[in-house]
């Protein structure tokens, strides 16, 4: 297993071993913000095996290679930067004034799938089916997300009339998102929709959506740490 730790301003790659239990420390770098650190640390193994890609709160996407015990810099730092694996690539976006530049490299390594986006975006799931999620990089308000298709780079929003998604994941075969998301009354939330605010399953054909685990309730200190937390990573599909 591969995972990030942070700890008094540095942020610690590692992997831990299932066989004989171990941690080992891979590399580690002072950070400026350890909230952002937190949230936006994202990590994907190649697909060899060999390399362990990730882009952290200062920007870029560095590479640690495994057998070499070095880092390499895919995407310089200062540019906000995110990564996601799907089922054949591994995406790369990272962030320049208005535009966010998209990238990709399939399992060999080789690079694919090279083109532009107007608009701040990063990535959050996929390639599944040729598709990606990618969010809106917040201004203030609660981020859109959206399904963007690699071939023809169309993007449409991940939508329902009552929910607001703040974070999601696609699914293998690409037709489904789960996500973590807010049940709203005319574009409020109220006392009466607390209790639905949670983990959603979001189907993109019928635009239907189930609710699949609430949220702590009333709102209290576990309640925000629940819709805190929920704007990160932590759902997976099998």
């Amino acid at each position: 297993l591969a995972f990030a730790t942070v700890v008094l301003r540095r942020l610690y790659l590692q992997t831990f071993y299932l066989q004989s239990k171990k941690i080992k420390n891979l590399y580690q770098k002072e950070v400026k913000d350890t909230d952002l650190a937190y949230l936006n640390t994202d990590i994907a193994w190649s697909f060899d095996d060999n390399e362990i890609f990730f882009a952290s709160e200062d920007g870029g996407v560095e590479v640690f290679d495994l057998d070499k015990g070095s880092i390499t810099i895919r995407i310089p730092s200062g540019f906000p930067s995110s990564l996601s694996v799907g089922e054949d690539k591994i995406i790369f976006s990272f962030l320049k004034e208005k535009t966010t530049f998209l990238g990709s490299i399939d399992k060999k390594g080789n690079k694919v799938d090279d083109f532009e986006l107007q608009g701040k975006f990063s990535t959050i799931s996929g390639p599944f089916n040729n598709n990606i999620l990618v969010k809106e990089i917040p201004t203030g308000d609660i981020p859109n997300i959206f399904l963007l298709e690699l071939k023809g780079h169309k993007k449409d929003k991940i939508q329902n009339r009552d929910l607001k998604f703040l974070s999601g994941s696609l699914s293998p075969s690409g037709d489904k998102v789960i996500a973590t998301a807010l049940k709203m009354k005319n574009n409020q939330m109220n006392s009466k929709d607390e209790a639905e605010i949670g983990y959603y399953v979001f189907d993109l054909k019928t635009k239907k959506s189930i609710l699949i685990k609430k949220f702590y309730s009333p709102r209290g200190k576990d309640y925000w740490m629940s819709l805190y937390m929920g704007r990160r990573k932590e759902v997976s599909w099998r």
